[in-house]
């Protein structure tokens, strides 16, 4: 089990593959053959654009303050839940800084998906990006290779990936055509088997047990955290609680290996807690 407590992060300075002044707390960076994940919060100070794109792992958005613009209609506003399976197209994305009442701040999850891709973890890719800046130059969410004739353009993250896995990064057919908003306050809580937890169910996926949930843990009550055959990340949408008496602020997050229990103790008036079982390719 790995408990990280956000309140004990500084926000950290993005490596720039894309454009824009980000700022993250890099919760869990984890690595291995489909054991890859990555759960963090992110803001800029500045505005922030990305150009339309996709990828070959699968990833959840938490709104959790301001806006976040997908194109024209597609916004990602607080307490809105986005899913993007691999392969799937979205953007292009508009980051709005510090100082403006519409300010973004999400919450990230990342990981292998069906395609079973192989996904890299951060400090991988982040070297990767400093040792192409040696050879190319990152411009407006893409990549320039410093070479005689035509410079081809390459998406950002892909170039990142290819150097650092030496392949070549093949995109799955997407699951879905559009990226999947879920408003998770039009579902009702419904009262669970524990004192004081109230449960949302919020959608599962595909054919490896991909699943979320939501818990709302009272003051003073507990709520078991487990899955016997599954990763387990869970994440503080909102309050504060302890897990296994250890501090457990807002925006934090927990990761909980194949067999391992977890028991989350409200702190606050009420503790949302967004639990989210990952792919088991096993």
């Amino acid at each position: 089990m790995y408990i990280s407590n956000s309140a004990d992060f500084e926000w950290a300075v993005n490596v720039p593959h894309r454009p824009g002044e980000a700022r993250s707390k890099k919760l869990i960076d984890r690595s291995g053959h489909l054991q890859a994940l990555k759960v963090g919060v992110s803001r800029v100070l500045g505005e922030k654009k990305t150009p339309r794109h996709h990828h070959d792992f699968d990833q959840f958005r938490i709104g959790l303050e301001g806006v976040l613009d997908f194109g024209l209609h597609q916004k990602l506003t607080p307490r809105v839940i986005m899913y993007v399976p691999a392969g799937t197209w979205y953007g292009p994305e508009s980051w709005h800084g510090e100082g403006r009442p519409d300010a973004t701040k999400i919450a990230l999850f990342q990981f292998d998906g069906e395609c079973q891709a192989g996904m890299l973890s951060g400090p991988e890719i982040d070297v990767a990006t400093d040792e192409l800046k040696k050879t190319g130059e990152f411009r407006n969410g893409f990549y320039y290779p410093s070479e005689p004739g035509e410079k081809k353009a390459i998406d950002a993250y892909q170039a990142s990936w290819e150097h650092a896995s030496g392949k070549k990064l093949v995109y799955p057919e997407p699951f879905v055509d559009q990226p999947i908003y879920m408003h998770v306050d039009a579902l009702a809580w419904v009262d669970s088997a524990e004192a004081g937890v109230q449960a949302k169910f919020i959608g599962a996926w595909g054919n490896h047990g991909l699943r979320m949930t939501m818990s709302n843990v009272a003051r003073g009550a507990d709520h078991a955290l487990f899955n016997t055959r599954q990763r387990l990340v869970a994440f503080s949408l909102s309050g504060d609680c302890t897990i296994n008496g250890k501090p457990f602020s807002e925006h934090s997050a927990v990761l909980l290996e194949p067999g391992e229990t977890a028991i989350a103790t409200g702190v606050s008036g009420a503790t949302e807690l967004i639990e989210l079982a990952l792919p088991n390719f096993s």
